[in-house]
This record gives structure tokens, sequence and C-alpha cells, in this order.
């Protein structure tokens, strides 16, 4: 298996490049894995994001904290990880000065080994633009940009140069990809979306999740500033924010269609209602996702208003899913696992 025959294939709404990133090194290694799966299962499906801080571009919320389970989450496909330095030393790494000479000198020799034994090594941040923020696979050397190149979302299947250090990396070091049986999936989304919603994330990693990142999209909608780095010319940032937030709970809705079919009599109800719950952020956020609608809302204080009102919306029907999620949580907590 040669690393140049990774692919990323960009699919209308799939925006979780991690997701994808990892889905292509597990098809690379002989294994299709579902991408609404995955996404489940990282956590991302019903993940909603906030790094508090002012001078972010309101959409890259939801580009950090993707790897928040990534290691565990591989391991449930049989992928075997090692993440090159923890999630705390990674943060604000882009902005250090001289890190671009650090890599060079200390992670670059990393991934080249990596790559000389035929490893892939998952990335993120240093891909060109607009793909700045996201997840990609570095899967071999390159004569242009820092030296190394490799597949990520938007690219249209094409390898492209590394223009600027990633700030993570994990390199593949085993994979012997297995398919978890629909019980062992089921409990490990369930464990993952209890801790996203909850925001039971270890601090390291410097985000907010579940219904204080909402909290903070709301204040930027009603505050001085949507999106200090940007400016507030049209509602891009506030619609993209929102449809990676919808995007994300239709792969949670998939997944669980997904696991229902083999669950016990009495807890595909529970799985049913919360796929009925997973819609109302979807629905509350429909003006927010329509471009004419946003760009138009965005210009006035009383657009905004609105917008904001979609927001909280948004927040309210997550806390039924957190009830529903908590439910399922308790249920399998005390069933026995199957097989």
């Amino acid at each position: 298996m040669a690393l140049s025959d990774i692919r990323i294939h960009d699919v209308e709404n799939r925006w979780e490049s991690l997701a994808l990133s990892l889905q292509a090194v597990s098809g690379w290694a002989g294994l299709e894995i579902d991408y609404c799966s995955l996404c489940a299962a990282l956590g991302l499906s019903l993940m909603t994001t906030s790094t508090g801080r002012d001078d972010d571009c309101l959409w890259r919320w939801m580009a950090y904290g993707r790897d928040v389970r990534l290691v565990e989450a591989a391991a449930l496909f049989a992928l075997r990880l090692r993440e090159a330095h923890p999630p705390d030393a990674a943060r604000n790494l882009d902005r250090a000065p001289g890190f671009a000479q650090h890599f060079e000198a200390s992670y670059q020799p990393i991934v080249l080994r990596a790559l000389e034994n035929d490893q892939p090594v998952l990335a993120w941040q240093g891909w060109p633009a607009p793909r700045q923020v996201m997840w990609g696979v570095i899967t071999g050397p390159s004569d242009g940009g820092i030296g190394l190149a490799g597949v990520t979302i938007w690219s249209d299947g094409r390898t492209v140069p590394l223009v600027g250090p990633p700030v993570q990396l994990y390199v593949v070091e085993e994979a012997s990809p297995r398919q978890p049986s629909h019980d062992e999936l089921l409990r490990f989304v369930i464990d993952s979306a209890h801790r996203v919603l909850h925001n039971e994330l270890d601090e390291r990693w410097g985000i907010v999740t579940g219904s204080r990142a909402y909290d903070l999209w709301a204040k930027r909608l009603t505050g001085d500033s949507v999106c200090p780095p940007c400016g507030d010319r049209d509602g891009s940032c506030h619609r993209r924010l929102a449809r990676s937030v919808t995007y994300a709970r239709e792969t949670a809705i998939r997944c669980l269609e997904h696991c229902r079919g083999t669950a016990a009599r009495e807890l595909q109800p529970l799985i049913d209602t919360l796929a009925v719950q997973c819609r109302g952020p979807i629905d509350a956020l429909a003006a927010a996702r329509d471009e004419n609608s946003a760009d138009l809302l965005i210009r006035t204080s009383s657009g905004r208003q609105t917008l904001a009102a979609g927001v909280r919306a948004a927040q309210a029907f997550e806390q039924a899913i957190v009830a529903g999620i908590d439910e399922l949580y308790r249920y399998l907590a005390s069933a026995p696992a199957a097989g």
C-alpha cells in the first residue's frame, strides 16, 4: 500500500476534515468506515465548540477540539495513533514566534521518519487557504511549501503541499482496521456525546462545548461585532458555523439509524426519540443556514437579534438532546454489552 494512494474525496455537506482524514486512512488500509459513524464516535456529531476568544473567527470555532476523542475513537476501529505532543502544548502554536523553525528542527524529522516507514500522519493546520485550520493526511515529502505534502478537504482529491507548520500531528503507527459491532459503536458514541454535551472535556484542550458554547455564540450576535477578525460585511462566518452545526446533527441522526436495527427492543424507542430531538437544532438554525437570509439579517441590530434567537432556540433543543443522551447513557451503563 503506497501512501500516495490515500485520497480524501469531497462530498457535499461533509465538513468534518478529521473524520474525512481518518476515513481516508482506514480506506487505504482496507476498511471503508462510514463517515457518519466516525463523526459520532469522535464526538463531533453533537459538538458545538467555542474557544471563548474574541480574536477568533466565528466559523473557526468548529475547527477546534476535533481530536478530543481521536486516539480512543481510532482504537475502536483498530487504528493505533501516537500524538506528537499533548493538546495543551499545541494551543496557540500557530501564533508562537519561531514555531516554524521549531517545527522544522523537532517535528519534521518525526514526520519524515514515519513516512519512510509507510505510516501516514494526521495533521491539523498548515494547509493552503481556505483549509488553513482543517485536518489532513501527510503522505510524502514535497519540493514546495515546507517540504511536506498530503491530502485534505476541498482539494478535489489532489495532493497539495503544506504551506505552514501544522500545530498537531498524529502518526498512524498501526492500521489493521476492524468494524465494531453496532452495540460497541453505540456505547462509544453515547459516551462521547455525554462528555461533549456536558462540557466534560479535559481543560487542556482550551475549548468549551455544549450550552456554554451557545451562550458565547449568541453573545457575539448581540455584541458590538459578530466576527472581529473578519468584520461584519456579511453573515458568512455565522452562516458557516450554523451549517457546520446542522451538518453535524445530520450525521448523528444517520448514525443512530445505523445502530437502531440491531439494538435491543426496549432501547429502540430511546434511539428513535434522540434522532427526532437532533432535528431541533437543524430547524432552529434554518434562517442562519440560508445565504440570503443570514446576509440580510446580519446588517441590522434587529436582524442580529433574530439570528441570536435562532441560536437560543437551537440551544434549547440541545437541552432536550442532553436529556435523551443521559437516558441512553444510564440505560447502557446498566445493560450488559451484547455478544
